[in-house]
């Protein structure tokens, strides 16, 4: 029992650090690693979830085209998703308009996001869950060997098959049914508070559902002076 308990700390630590070698040494990027298995779950159920994970991964990646900022971090959540990072609310009102209007324009692949703790971890502990399967039937005994195995097969699969299984799985880049409505700055509160001077405020920017079947609706194109044009959003008229 004592060197099954060893080797799962010693699993847990390699796929710690096989995590932070893809995502990076950042500040917030523990947090999502914990968090990834349950989240891992929770996206596998819900569409409006998926959609919100392609936007923040979208955002994410303007973000870093645009601005060249490195160590964002995200999460999504039912209602939007949580961004933390050096950056802006108008950096990120502006970086999640870019990334809607492109996702919208089919520029599916900015829904991906090879540095995504959850789809990292996620894969890591689903492959080690069905290696362990698997090996346990030819070994046909629980010892210490077939759990080594298994565990650190899953770890070190993980990241290569991560990205495929996230695009399959754990994103929905179709956002015809969402709508971006705001950005909140949420400061860190209880324990976390304490950490305020190290660690970046985390930004909520908030989704809703498109109401459908209300009336004949559109998109609005306002254009400048100098001939560019920029979407503003969408309209509904009601009956």
């Amino acid at each position: 029992m004592f060197n099954i308990l060893i080797i799962l700390i010693a699993y847990l630590l390699v796929i710690a650090m096989l995590a932070i070698g893809v995502v990076g040494p950042y500040p917030g990027a523990i947090r999502p690693m914990f968090r990834a298995p349950k989240q891992f779950i929770r996206l596998l159920i819900s569409r409006r979830l998926r959609q919100n994970h392609a936007l923040e991964h979208a955002t994410i990646n303007v973000i870093e085209q645009r601005y060249r900022t490195r160590g964002v971090i995200g999460m999504p959540d039912m209602n939007g998703f949580h961004l933390r990072g050096r950056i802006s609310p108008d950096t990120v009102i502006s970086a999640t308009q870019e990334a809607f209007r492109r996702l919208k324009r089919g520029e599916v692949d900015l829904a991906w996001n090879r540095r995504c703790p959850t789809s990292l971890v996620g894969t890591q502990m689903l492959l080690t869950v069905v290696l362990l399967i698997v090996v346990m039937a030819i070994w046909r005994e629980f010892t210490a060997p077939p759990l080594l195995i298994a565990l650190l097969a899953g770890a070190l699969l993980g990241p290569p098959i991560s990205p495929f299984l996230q695009r399959w799985l754990l994103v929905d880049p179709d956002l015809e049914s969402l709508q971006f409505r705001d950005v909140e700055v949420r400061q860190p509160t209880g324990r976390l508070a304490m950490l305020s001077f190290f660690v970046y405020s985390p930004l909520f920017v908030r989704t809703a559902v498109v109401p459908q079947g209300r009336g004949k609706g559109g998109e609005v194109t306002l254009i400048t002076s100098d001939q560019e044009e920029i979407e503003a959003g969408s309209y509904r008229l009601r009956d």
